[in-house]
């Protein structure tokens, strides 16, 4: 990495490690306190504006640490907007048709959808660049739709807590409904350049309202309602995707099996340095096991405090422990997939096959003879600062 005589780097001034730890520190600490807080009192913003500061801290080495209250208020000043959109005359389908609308056609939230948007970049799941462009996967805007509507709520401007759905079509815009009723249609401007994708009917079969409150039995197309905790858990997952470093299928959850196969037959298995990286057949263009790594830690530590018995959990462990071992750290990588084991005998995920399938390779990984780490695991991260 570049550096001048001053410190600088790449422009940024370089300091002390217990800094810019402390910095991180600090935005997991804030991360895992919104998660705390319960699916009702999250600011899913918030958590992923932690999130966001973490990651700018380990990478950049800052000695200034993302201004996060200052990207929040950015929301804060939309709530405002929004609010004076509505009126108690409106009925619920109205309020977050016109809120909705105010989002997509006035603020201009939108979906990332070409290559030259970052459609396949971590930059546009990273909360700042969301809401400083306003263009975002659909996961990371739905987080601002939610917390939107939690703050609306909060600050008295819609007197209902709202639910939120995405679309299964990844390039369909986040939606909302009142307690009980399916998704709204937002009041687009005339001539906004956004396809809205508005759901018909949710997952439920219930009928869809548009925004002058009519009805409609139709279903072709259905939503997911997603919380503020799944959709930290989405934004997750996504940046661990993109930086993955090994080959992950498109239609696979997780890159897992050919990240598990390298270990057991490339004699530098086990011996993977960070700052060095990892070049596979197919490329991936923002690979980086550093924070592949850390996204992986962190859906560990969300998933086992919001949904610890589930596959979604059981995979991360499995994930995160096989990145271990490829960096060496036999110890913790071994004891998180004898979790996975754990998990599996235990007589989880029976609907599909691929677990046991991939357990059948975590048997292997495990019966492997570990390989001596000559890194640090306090460089994992760090492991380029002298590159």
């Amino acid at each position: 990495m570049e550096e001048t005589g001053d410190g600088i780097v790449f422009g940024k001034p370089q300091v002390g490690r217990e800094i810019y730890e402390a910095f991180a520190t600090a935005a997991r600490t804030g991360m895992l306190g919104e998660v705390d807080k319960g699916e009702d009192e999250m600011d899913v913003v918030m958590a992923a504006l932690h999130l966001a500061s973490e990651d700018d801290a380990i990478k950049t080495r800052t000695h200034i640490p993302l201004p996060v209250d200052s990207f929040s208020k950015r929301l804060d000043g939309l709530v405002v907007e929004c609010g004076m959109r509505v009126s108690p005359d409106h009925s619920q389908e109205e309020q977050l048709s016109l809120v909705l609308g105010h989002l997509y056609s006035t603020w201009g939230m939108k979906i990332a959808t070409e290559m030259y948007e970052g459609s396949f970049s971590p930059y546009r799941v990273y909360m700042q660049n969301v809401l400083s462009q306003k263009c975002g996967t659909q996961a990371s805007a739905a987080a601002v739709v939610h917390s939107l509507l939690r703050r609306m709520h909060s600050t008295g401007r819609l007197s209902f807590r709202a639910k939120v759905a995405v679309p299964l079509d990844p390039t369909g815009l986040p939606v909302a409904a009142p307690p009980g009723k399916a998704p709204v249609s937002p009041q687009l401007a005339p001539g906004t350049n956004v396809r809205p994708a508005v759901p018909t009917a949710s997952l439920e079969g219930a009928a869809s309202t548009s925004s002058n409150g009519s009805s409609s039995n139709s279903s072709s197309e259905a939503v997911r309602w997603v919380s503020g905790p799944q959709l930290l858990v989405a934004m997750l997952d996504q940046l661990k995707r993109f930086y993955w470093s090994w080959y992950w299928p498109v239609e696979s959850e997780s890159g897992f099996e050919e990240c598990a196969r390298v270990l057991l037959t490339d004699d530098r298995a086990g011996k993977v340095n960070p700052a060095v990286g990892v070049i596979t057949r197919t490329g991936r263009p923002f690979g980086d096991v550093g924070l592949s790594l850390l996204a992986c830690e962190r859906l560990v530590q969300v998933l086992g405090k919001t949904d610890p018995n589930s596959w979604q959990h059981a995979m991360q462990m499995r994930d995160y422990g096989t990145l271990l071992l490829h960096v060496g750290q036999v110890e913790e990588g071994r004891k998180l997939l004898s979790r996975f084991m754990d998990w599996l005998q235990e007589g989880g995920d029976k609907q599909t096959g691929v677990a046991n399938a991939h357990g059948a390779l975590v048997q292997q990984l495990l019966k492997r003879q570990p390989v001596a780490s000559s890194i640090n695991p306090a460089d994992i991260i760090d492991a380029d600062r002298d590159a």
